[in-house]
């Protein structure tokens, strides 16, 4: 039983101490959101020649990128929350063009701070 005791407030300790010890805070709630350097439409242009549908997909529309602007404003845990159906390489390319942007931080009580976005990257048909 003392064992066991023991055991319980070490376990304690540590995890109050592993708590104490997270300063990576990403927020949802924001007062000002991070802003794309360049914007949107720069972009979407500096890609157009990578927004083509991939050979082997037959719909446009859109693959939706999910990820986490750091304080720094570069960007981290990116990944594809809805894709384009049957499509996984026009995924793939909407992840590596969201790999390459850099963002003006999110703030939140007028502090720096990680937030989540979501971009959506547009695949168009050939003409």
């Amino acid at each position: 039983m003392k064992n066991l005791m023991m055991f319980i407030s070490l376990s304690l300790l540590f995890i109050a101490h592993a708590q104490s010890q997270d300063t990576t805070h990403v927020f949802i709630n924001y007062e000002l959101q991070p802003q794309l350097i360049g914007g949107y439409d720069s972009l979407i242009e500096a890609n157009i020649s990578l927004l083509w549908l991939p050979e082997g997909c037959s719909e446009e529309g859109k693959s939706y990128v999910q990820f986490i602007v750091q304080k720094d404003g570069s960007i981290k845990d990116v990944k594809v929350i809805k894709g384009l159906d049957n499509c996984s390489k026009a995924d793939s390319i909407a992840i590596e063009i969201v790999k390459t942007v850099n963002f003006l931080p999110g703030r939140y009580k007028n502090e720096v701070v990680g937030t989540h976005r979501v971009l959506p990257i547009p695949f168009y048909k050939r003409e």
